[in-house]
């Protein structure tokens, strides 16, 4: 493990009726653990199945999530890929209960800025005319990239009534695969949790949801001296977290 994963919960609540806005740091969620998951919390907290929502950060070097992989690997891993799988629904509640149990009035802000400096489409139209993924660094068949980035960084920002931070919900459109290897990581997602919480206080929870990231990643094919592994996740999730910070005060009501 090179640093740890995790349920984040938001819930909110208004003129009685509850939602849960639920992240984890793996690579997707599956349909039938979505269910049991939506089922359970709703058995437990009362909270309707439509008003849970679960998304998956997309982090690479999370758990397997798919059990057609688990079927190719087999072994020990497949077994213990379902265990792990099996137990989430009861985690996934336990964290929903732990956040009702901390709901507080709030005030919500809303806002969004640009950033461009840390995302690529890995798609290039190549020389020849095809289209290759990643073609490598300083490929001289490169002519552009074969579609645009989503440079928005969109944040709300929920604080108590006497202003203290609560929970910072950060939405920005690139692949969580910048670490890969055999060591669990929240790759970026958690570098950018840890400085938000180094400067807002470890009491804030700050979650991450990716945008429509499909063929945005990290690689900059111009820079052959481009960090990687662990290094360039800590360098995209302090760009990430400075440009949240210094785009609070600037959120509006």
């Amino acid at each position: 493990v090179h640093d740890d994963i995790y349920v984040k919960t938001l819930v909110f609540e208004h003129a009685g009726e509850k939602a849960a806005f639920i992240t984890l740091d793996v690579i997707s969620l599956p349909h039938m653990l979505v269910m049991k998951s939506r089922e359970l919390i709703h058995k437990q907290t009362g909270i309707a199945i439509n008003n849970i929502i679960l998304n998956a950060t997309h982090a690479h070097a999370g758990p397997q999530m798919n059990p057609l992989f688990w079927d190719v690997v087999g072994g020990l891993a497949k077994l213990k890929s379902q265990e792990y799988t099996q137990n989430l629904p009861e985690l996934i509640t336990a964290n929903v209960k732990l956040a009702i149990s901390k709901i507080q009035p709030v005030r919500v802000s809303v806002g969004s800025v640009q950033e461009t400096t840390i995302s690529f489409n890995r798609r290039y139209l190549m020389k020849d005319g095809t289209f290759k993924t990643n073609p490598g660094k300083l490929n001289p068949n490169i002519v552009r990239p074969a579609g645009p980035i989503d440079p928005a960084l969109s944040i709300v920002y929920f604080e108590s009534l006497d202003k203290k931070p609560v929970a910072i919900l950060v939405n920005f459109a690139l692949h969580v695969a910048v670490v890969g290897g055999n060591r669990f990581s929240s790759d970026f997602p958690g570098v950018m949790s840890e400085l938000i919480g180094n400067v807002k206080g470890d009491d804030v929870v700050t979650i991450f949801t990716n945008g429509t990231s499909g063929n945005i990643n990290h690689v900059d094919v111009s820079n052959p001296d481009q960090l990687s592994g662990f290094d360039e996740s800590r360098r995209i999730g302090t760009v990430l977290a400075g440009r949240v910070l210094s785009a609070l005060p600037s959120l509006r009501s």
